[in-house]
């Protein structure tokens, strides 16, 4: 019984302010979103993580390059390029979020390495996260280092499509 009782005290109860954390901050969220689904763009978007417009939008991408090959992004989103890879460390910080507020922003600044002979390039991408009717927040646009709004790009394209 004691062994149960302390299963419970170390093992659930970390895990339960943990999930709570993610819904009061949104610096957990953007993080987890980008170090467990960085190919969401192209491969199994983290409903979870997302908000139902975002993910409605990036899953209709998804579809079209099953069947088309190439469609609304033809580019890396963390990068704002075709080639080149994202070093380490990547560091993601709170840039504005009111108390009263469903909308934060946080920015995820990234090395980027475009060849492993030249200096690594800092790039900056733009999370922008709401809180929908479950009260956590969720990744609703992704600002790429070039400037482009995903949701506007990939809802264009996929509106003309």
């Amino acid at each position: 019984m004691f062994r149960q009782f302390l299963l419970l005290v170390f093992v659930i109860v970390p895990s339960l302010a943990l999930a709570s954390d993610n819904c009061s901050n949104p610096v957990p969220v953007a993080r987890h979103f980008f170090e467990s689904s960085n190919t969401f763009y192209y491969q199994s978007p983290p409903e979870t993580l997302m908000t139902n417009k975002f993910y409605r939008v990036v899953s209709k991408e998804i579809d079209c390059l099953k069947k088309e090959g190439l469609c609304g992004l033809d580019y890396y989103p963390w990068t704002g390029t075709q080639d080149g890879e994202i070093g380490e460390p990547v560091s993601f910080e709170l840039e504005s979020c009111v108390d009263s507020s469903d909308t934060a922003i946080v920015v995820m600044k990234l090395p980027f390495i475009l060849s492993p002979k030249k200096k690594s390039i800092q790039h900056i991408v733009h999370l922008i996260l709401r809180k929908e009717q479950s009260e956590c927040w969720k990744v609703h646009d992704l600002i790429t280092p070039l400037g482009d709004s995903l949701l506007e790009k990939l809802s264009s394209f996929h509106h003309e499509y």
